[in-house]
């Protein structure tokens, strides 16, 4: 979608299937995109009509919030963001709620990884295989869920860095 400068604004859970007979998450929800997909240049204007705020990322919240004409958002750096909310979400299985306040928020974030950090170190059988795929799962939703958006990776700067570390070309993490 980045490629092609299209968004979907309004990632969510609902949006994505397991299959677990080949073991990946599909993204589901391609079919109910209006026909000109969110493109990129209409996205400020699509924000408002987002009802789910919870994998909003701080910069599309307070926009919504308090609307600015002026405001520039690089939609690629936000959807990133709520799509590592919901991995974070998936790898833990416990919902991290939006918060006003972006110290709380940060606070949040970091309980959220150190029980990341826990469920791999207590549940997880430890190959070198699975540390590798682990820390490289980390580090990109580090990347993906930077606060500020200048530090934050889009999908194309993530699919890259994954593929320059595992030696996958277009596969982020297996």
């Amino acid at each position: 979608l980045q490629t092609n400068q299209m968004c979907f604004c309004g990632l969510n859970p609902m949006l994505f299937q397991l299959d677990a007979s080949q073991n990946i998450v599909k993204f589901i929800e391609l079919g109910t995109f209006p026909e000109n997909m969110n493109l990129k240049k209409n996205y400020m204007n699509q924000l408002p009509q987002i009802t789910n705020t919870e994998y909003m990322s701080p910069e599309n919240y307070q926009f919504l919030m308090n609307p600015d004409p002026k405001t520039e958002i690089d939609p690629y750096k936000s959807e990133a963001f709520a799509l590592g909310l919901i991995m974070l979400e998936l790898a833990t299985l416990k919902q991290l709620k939006f918060k006003d306040n972006l110290d709380v928020y940060k606070n949040e974030l970091k309980s959220h990884f150190d029980l990341l950090e826990d469920i791999y170190f207590y549940e997880i059988v430890q190959t070198p295989e699975y540390t590798q795929q682990f820390h490289l799962f980390e580090e990109i939703l580090s990347k993906l869920l930077r606060i500020e958006i200048k530090e934050r990776w889009n999908f194309t700067e993530a699919l890259e860095n994954c593929a320059a570390q595992n030696g996958k070309k277009n596969r982020i993490f297996f």
